[in-house]
């Protein structure tokens, strides 16, 4: 933080450049694969798929996660967690892939599982995509994800950016930020 403050970059501009520059990266890499899968294993798309549809529930859980990413970047001065793997994006990266819809529904975890699944905003940001894309559901079918998935990132984000703060308040009160 304090080489950005000497460097007069607003640190919410390096955030968010680092944000673009990551999803820009990963959205090369999906595009790679797509042109791979068409190319070489004859890749088809169905006719009947909601692209929009499943951009939206994207985009929704990516702002969702995003609320998650600033709540994990506090805890590196809220709870001294600057060596290792914080705790929040640890645990979090641990449950998501399981509980979300990832490698297999939510639907076949035992219930105990199941209903953690619901606490996370990647269950529905996979479940609109999959309906989407798979079952062809249009928008007004997709809308309840939607709205949870506007919930969710309403909260995180805010969340988020009042731990941020909080964080950085601290931070300069005991004299280690400018």
């Amino acid at each position: 933080m304090e080489y950005l403050r000497l460097a007069k970059i607003p640190p919410a501009l390096y955030v968010a450049a680092n944000y673009v520059l990551t999803y820009f990266r990963q959205f090369l890499m999906c595009l790679g694969y797509l042109i791979v899968g068409f190319l070489i294993f004859g890749l088809k798309f169905n006719q009947n798929s909601n692209y929009f549809g499943a951009f939206v529930a994207l985009v929704l859980g990516i702002v969702a996660c995003l609320g998650i990413g600033m709540i994990s970047a506090s805890t590196i001065w809220l709870l001294g967690a600057w060596h290792g793997v914080e705790p929040i994006n640890w645990t979090l990266g641990l449950f998501a892939s399981i509980v979300s819809g990832v490698y297999f529904p939510p639907d076949v975890l035992p219930s105990w599982l199941k209903m953690i699944s619901y606490y996370f905003p990647h269950t529905y940001a996979m479940e609109a995509a999959k309906l989407a894309l798979l079952a062809g559901y249009d928008n007004n079918q997709l809308v309840p994800y939607f709205l949870r998935l506007i919930v969710f990132s309403t909260i995180l984000i805010l969340m988020g950016i009042y731990l941020i703060k909080l964080s950085s308040k601290r931070e300069q009160e005991k004299g280690s930020l400018m």
